[in-house]
């Protein structure tokens, strides 16, 4: 099973937030570099009750899904480096430089990885009810007779949803086509 993480990350220098002795003083933004209603995002609204409590300040969430994180993550890495501005992301953080030219960000360089916040989210491989294919032998037979006609769906080129199926093309000897979304949801 592929390990999927979920990383809270912040595009800050750790002195500059220390320095600012009375930190908080205005609402906290959280960038899920995903859309609504994924992983991600659902455990970040979970836990940003808490987050706003402990902080004396609201923490706000905000999605800026594309192009497999790199959009709202190359935002976060943009902004100014005073703690107002977090990434809360996935494995694919690390994944995306190697699997796409000009990413806008380094993800260790640019980022200070605060915690892990969730581990271990199961992968899904499913088709229509009405779908010929009822097994996954049955999938790659398919697959196989009718190379380039079969796609499958996932949250962009890196992410832990692409990974796998692309790992499962190879070892089936399958041409599928990925078609990448902004995100899992």
């Amino acid at each position: 099973m592929m390990r999927c993480v979920v990383f809270l990350c912040l595009a800050l220098c750790a002195a500059s937030v220390q320095a600012q002795k009375d930190w908080p003083t205005k609402p906290v933004r959280v960038v899920v570099p995903s859309p609504p209603g994924g992983p991600p995002d659902l455990i970040i609204r979970m836990l940003t009750p808490q987050l706003g409590v402990a902080l004396g300040q609201p923490v706000v969430v905000e999605n800026r899904p594309g192009a497999g994180g790199i959009v709202g993550t190359g935002y976060v890495a943009k902004t100014p480096p005073d703690g107002y501005t977090w990434l809360f992301t996935t494995a694919s953080h690390t994944n995306t430089p190697p699997f796409n030219k000009n990413v806008p960000f380094d993800p260790v360089r640019d980022f200070s990885h605060v915690t892990l916040a969730a581990q271990n989210f199961g992968q899904a491989l499913i088709v229509p009810t009405n779908h010929a294919a009822k097994s996954v032998q049955e999938l790659i037979a398919l697959a196989r007779q009718q190379p380039g006609r079969l796609n499958y769906g996932s949250a962009g080129i890196g992410t832990a949803s692409h990974i796998p199926a692309e790992v499962m093309k190879s070892m089936s000897g399958t041409d599928i086509v990925a078609v990448p979304y902004k995100g899992v949801a």
